[in-house]
């Protein structure tokens, strides 16, 4: 058995040596192929990059200098040279490769560039702690960082800041085998956006070479370890050359030496056979010898003496090795058996058995011949000789598999009836165990078996004896071989164990041989196949694919596309010879046949040529004229001879049509060239004019041959050459082919012309440029129209002041010198023109106009030439004070601007009174820009136009702080309606005469999250001002509408009104009486219990349309009540003029009646005029006892107030009624 496993061990590992150059060649193939294919990639993506490389000189060297770094593919610091070149390729500044270390799951620094190690962080880094984790933990391949200082997903594992780095690229390299990543690599640059594409795909194929490295490193360590390991063999191991007549020792290895005593140089180059004493044993060496001349595998024992003169013996294994067929090495495994020789009184082997071992060897040979031949009939057939050369009587061979096992043949020596099937459990329990154990066993080795002697089969036959061996197929126990002893005639010994191997072998090698032809058989199959798919492929293309015997001219073969080509059926080729020629163009005929006498004296005297073209026309059968061409491939045998002329005809019909449209195509190009209306110049890449049509003549004032071959920088600006030099070169560069650039131009005359110039470059198929064609275009016009422009867009046509956009600009320019010095001091001064909007209302728009003339220059007085004023909107002016010592230089010139504004102007025989509020702000204050500081700016002027206008206000941080809570609770208001975080509670309003509760006001509630109760004070005005108080008034409406529904569903007979506060931007909005109609049609509330509040602001704003909405209310049966009677200046003479049903007493006048109050009389009046006017009294604020008494006692129809109850939620609302009527 320790042979068995030597000589397979030694052969895989020979096989592994002997292909050893073979593959060191191969590798050599693929590399120069990578070498090839990279330079090829790289020259084409640097010829895209003519930044980098512009001379062909530079390309060679560029190649030179990377085949001499991929030269050293196999040495372990390859990476060393591959991180430095695409570093220098790049022009990058800092770069590294991280190994990945799986068994600890981190990374290992192992090559940087531009990092420094001593500041560098960590040479072995955790997978999850930078941007290498996080590319390791993502699908992507690599990771473009164009700004590295913006990037927050992860920290860098080194600092940006320190080595001023802007933009980067990480690179995961991955094994080409096992797909896993073993490395990134890094390259970054203190330039922004420096990767491309095409520098990414350099990058890439960079990374393959590395690849390539490890696997070539790889590759080495495997063959270093099997030369090792064919060292350490206990046997000797020889490889001889079959290719050669003496069949010479080409190699050895050192157990061989020790062995036989010689050295390598001894050995080397000599025939093997020589080696043995003319003492040695002759059958074994006769054996030996002879499978070496026939080319067969063979196995001998051969008495030696080593090169001392000392006897030895040997086991000698011949394999022969075959490449594509042939004979190409012999590998023989020896080993020394001498000591086992030595003890034959343990083994029982005489000489007689050793000759008999040697015999039954070759007996086994002959029957791996008979098995070659017929597999499944002869495998009984080689059992039968099994058991006879083992003194056995049973034979059983068997495959089996993962999950099951089958007998495949079997032998009886005593009868020709098979004892066994697949069924039988002893077999497949024998197979187990031979496959577990993986080695020959006998009756002794085998506990199943020794456990089997009370089974059926083994008492039957009386089995005495057991030996089974696997049979390996390429390195897999493809099947198990068991022979039974029924005559207790055998005994063991070592010889039986490698005759049952042998036989074995011999099984397995068959099967192998069996396998072979089903593969070829398979291969047959697919061919044939091929040939089909060929022929319907043939038969489709529309092509006409033909072949012709070179003697005969006679067609061979033709597809179905002549049908179509030639317009005639298929079978007229074949039926006439040379009947394609009939078809030629008769002015093409002879140059056709030409044609045909030329390719075959070509291939009687030029073999090497072998491809030819040619372009005629033919007429068709059905009389059309066609052009094709026609391309014929000589095709010769091994000996040179021509055996066929194949071709391809193409119809080139629309091709030779699309030529002649182009040339037509051409010569219009060339004629729009010369009547374009536009310049139209053709320079080569160094600018040198080529042609030049006539409006470009006229254009400049020169003529066609003064300009010709003329550098076009002679016609340039000479402020702009350099400009336009650099413009030159960098399109150059570029992959693109249009570009444009604004030109100045100086004619022959002297005049400077504006031009817009497109340029479009023409390449050769190499991406080579060959011409720039430039589209000249005259725009002096529209550059003069366009500076006027850039004058009206910063300054105001009106005051002739910097407008918002030129202020702007230089405040934000004056804001970074003061960042820059904290010492600088600037101050911005925003101006209103108090009550401007009365003056252009009441007096018209062109004495407005006057006066902002006029506040502009006194404005302009008061300030130095370095500071700014500007008008930034119809009556606001700003001014930017710069270099200021002190705040109160700009205290003091708003003072002269506030002392000076406020007079009065005579104009247009109107005086005008006229003064100016301001608002000023600091730079000290520290603004981020100048939007900021204008905010506050104009914060300040409004505080200023607050406390009494024509003042000025000094802005302080407490303005803006407010500011930002009044905006933050704005946005929070938006939000209450989307959140249901509104609710509308009402407060009851009693019926003073009959104490009965006679209908709610709706009083809206804001409940925040955060905030807790916000009270109506604080956003009821808000909205006003931001315009929410309409959408908030119409879902108060809507909510208590429904609710007034719910009530009058509920309580019926109790007529409980509801009334609801309506602002005045909501009651004169264009759709609020719509509004109201539907909301009154989807709740179907009566609308006599809604009653609408408003204030007396309504009438004074707007009287005519309010009373004209108020009226169309009254006409849909809604009330109308006057909230806060008392508190406005006129609404008494609007009382008798509108549609008013309720009159409501504000609570000023009732929280201060008592028995010894003269408000009482004042209250006495208001009721009494209101009932005079048939309306009825709400009194609000009814807090005391003595109040409702008085109340009463003047004869006020209703109250409200505290002393009934606060406003409740609509649940506690049903409660309430219910209580209250229930007293």
């Amino acid at each position: 058995m320790y042979l068995l496993w030597s000589l397979i061990l030694s052969l895989f590992a020979i096989n592994i040596i002997l292909t050893y150059v073979v593959i060191k060649q191969r590798n050599n193939s693929i590399i120069l192929k990578h070498k090839l294919d990279l330079k090829s990639y790289q020259l084409l993506s640097f010829e895209e990059k003519n930044n980098f490389l512009q001379q062909e000189s530079d390309y060679q060297k560029l190649i030179a200098d990377e085949l001499k770094k991929i030269d050293l593919i196999d040495s372990p610091y390859y990476y060393i040279e591959l991180i430095k070149n695409i570093s220098s390729l790049l022009d990058v500044s800092h770069s590294y490769y991280f190994e990945y270390l799986p068994r600890d799951n981190k990374f290992k620094l192992k090559y940087s560039t531009g990092l420094n190690k001593q500041q560098y962080p960590h040479t072995v880094c955790n997978i999850h702690d930078n941007e290498l984790g996080f590319l390791w933990s993502s699908e992507e391949t690599h990771l473009i960082f164009e700004k590295l200082k913006n990037e927050k997903r992860f920290k860098f594992n080194f600092s940006v800041d320190e080595y001023n780095l802007n933009s980067g690229a990480i690179f995961t390299v991955v094994h080409p085998y096992s797909d896993e990543k073993i490395g990134i690599v890094g390259f970054y640059s203190e330039e922004e956006n420096i990767f491309n594409e095409l520098e990414i795909n350099l990058i890439n194929s960079y990374i393959h070479f590395l690849q390539q490295n490890r696997i070539h490193l790889d590759k080495n360590n495997t063959l270093d370890l099997l030369d090792k390991g064919v060292n350490f063999i206990l046997n000797g191991l020889v490889i001889l050359d079959a290719t050669k007549v003496d069949y010479p020792i080409i190699y050895v290895n050192d157990c061989f030496l020790n062995i036989t005593g010689y050295q390598k140089d001894d050995v080397l180059g000599k025939n093997y056979s020589s080696l043995f004493h003319q003492n040695s044993s002759e059958y074994g060496l006769e054996n030996l010898t002879s499978a070496i001349a026939r080319g067969k595998e063979t196995n001998v024992i051969i008495k030696n003496y080593r090169q001392t003169g000392e006897l030895y013996w040997s086991e000698v294994y011949l394999y022969p090795i075959c490449k594509q067929k042939k004979l190409t090495n012999f590998i023989i495994i020896e080993r020394d058996v001498t000591q086992e020789y030595n003890y034959q009184s343990s083994f029982d082997i005489s000489s007689h058995q050793s000759r008999y071992f040697e015999e039954k060897l070759q007996e086994i040979n002959e029957i791996q011949y008979d098995l070659n031949q017929d597999l499944t009939t002869n495998l009984s057939q080689c059992l039968s000789y099994a058991c006879e050369i083992l003194g056995m009587q049973i034979g059983v061979v068997m495959e089996v598999s993962e999950y099951k096992s089958l007998i495949i043949g079997q032998y009886f020596s005593f009868s020709d009836q098979l004892f066994f099937d697949n069924e039988y459990s002893l077999m497949h329990i024998l197979s187990r165990e031979i496959c577990t154990i993986k080695d020959t066993i006998y009756n002794g080795y085998s506990t199943h078996f020794n456990s089997l002697t009370n089974d059926n089969f083994i008492n039957n036959l009386s089995v005495t004896s057991y030996l089974a061996t696997p049979i390996w197929i390429n390195g897999s126990i493809y099947g198990t071989i068991h022979l039974f002893d029924i005559d207790n005639n055998v005994h063991y010994f070592r010889e039986q164990k490698y005759l049952l191997e042998a036989i074995a072998h011999s099984i397995a090698k068959a099967i192998i041989a069996e396998e072979k032809e089903l593969e070829k058989e398979y291969i047959r199959v697919a061919l044939e196949e091929s040939q089909e798919r060929l022929k319907g492929v043939l038969f489709s293309l529309e092509d006409v694919i033909w072949s012709i015997h070179p003697q005969t001219l006679q067609l061979i073969y033709i597809n179905t596309a002549a049908t179509n080509l030639y317009e005639c059926e298929l079978s007229l080729f074949f039926q006439k010879r040379c009947f394609w020629l009939e078809l030629v163009h008769p002015e093409d005929k002879e140059r056709v046949k030409d044609y045909y006498s030329k390719i075959l004296n070509i291939a009687i005297f030029d073999q090497d040529s072998n491809s030819h073209d040619i372009e005629y026309r033919i007429i068709s059968c059905n009389g059309e004229e066609k052009y094709v061409r026609d391309r014929a491939y000589l095709v010769f045998d091994n000996y040179k001879k021509l055996i066929r002329i194949d071709g391809i005809i193409t119809d080139i019909t629309k091709k030779n049509l699309t030529q002649k449209a182009l040339k037509k195509s051409e010569r219009e190009l060339q004629l729009i060239f010369e009547l374009a209306p536009i310049g139209m110049m053709i320079t080569n890449k160094k600018g040198v004019i080529q042609k030049t049509n006539n409006s470009l003549c006229q254009l400049l004032n020169y003529s066609s041959t003064e300009l010709i071959n003329q550098n076009e920088k002679i016609l340039y600006h000479p402020d702009d050459v350099s400009k336009n030099y650099f413009f030159l070169e960098s399109i150059l560069k570029d992959t693109q082919q249009q570009y444009s650039q604004e030109r100045r131009y100086i004619s022959k005359n002297g005049t400077v012309i504006h031009t817009m110039v497109d340029i479009t470059i023409l390449r050769n198929a190499r991406g080579e440029i060959l011409q720039l064609i430039q589209q000249i275009v005259d725009i002096s016009q529209i550059k003069n129209m366009q500076e006027q422009m850039l004058h009206d867009s910063m300054y105001d046509s009106l005051t002739g002041l910097a407008n918002r956009f030129l202020l702007m600009d230089r405040l934000a320019q004056t804001l970074k010198r003061c960042d820059r010095n904290p010492h600088e001091l600037c101050a911005i001064l925003l101006i209103d023109i108090d009550n401007f909007k009365k003056v252009n209302d009441s007096m018209g728009h062109n004495i407005g106009d006057q006066l902002l003339s006029i506040i502009a220059s006194k404005i302009i007085s008061c300030v130095s030439e370095k500071d700014t004023v500007a008008r930034v909107s119809g009556d606001e002016f700003v001014i930017l004070l710069e270099e200021l010592e002190s705040p109160n230089q700009a205290r003091k010139v708003a003072e002269n601007i506030i002392n000076i504004c406020d007079t009065d102007y005579y104009l247009e025989n109107h005086y005008v009174a006229s003064s100016v509020s301001i608002g000023i702000t600091l730079s000290s204050i520290g603004y981020e820009n100048a939007e900021q500081m204008i905010r506050d700016a104009d914060l300040t002027m409004h505080e200023a136009k607050t406390v009494g206008k024509n003042c000025y206000q000094l802005f302080k941080p407490i303005m803006h702080k407010e500011l930002v809570q009044k905006l933050q609770l704005e946005s929070y208001l938006r939000k209450a309606l989307e959140n249901n975080e509104l609710e509308l509670f009402y407060q009851p309003i009693i019926n003073l005469k009959t104490s009965q509760v006679a209908g709610f006001e709706a009083l809206i509630r804001w409940f925040h999250p955060e905030l807790g109760f916000i009270s109506p004070v604080k956003f009821i005005p808000l909205a006003e001002e931001n315009g929410l108080i309409v959408s908030l008034g119409d879902w108060i409406f809507r909510t208590a509408a429904f609710q007034a529904k719910q009530w009058q569903d509920k309580y019926p007979q109790l007529n409980l009104s509801v009334a609801i506060n309506v602002s005045s931007k909501q009651l004169l909005e264009h759709d609020f009486l719509g509004k109201i109609d539907r909301c009154v049609a989807q709740t179907g509330v009566n609308p006599l219990l809604l009653k609408l509040e408003i204030t007396e602001s309504v009438l004074m704003d707007n009287f005519q349309t309010a009373k004209y909405i108020l009226d169309n209310i009254q006409t849909r049966h809604l009330k109308i009540s006057l909230d806060d009677f008392g508190t406005g200046y006129s609404s008494l003479s609007y009382l008798h003029a509108l549609p008013f049903n309720t009159l409501k007493i504000d609570r000023a006048f009732i929280e201060s009646i008592n028995r010894e109050h003269e408000r009482n009389a004042i209250v006495e009046a208001i009721v009494s005029l209101a009932h005079n006017l048939s309306l009825d009294v709400v009194a609000e604020g009814i807090e005391l006892p003595i109040q409702e008494e008085i109340l009463k006692e003047i004869g006020c129809d209703y109250g409200q107030g505290y002393y009934y109850a606060k406003p409740m939620s609509a649940s506690l609302a049903d409660s309430f009624i219910e209580q209250w009527n229930s007293r």
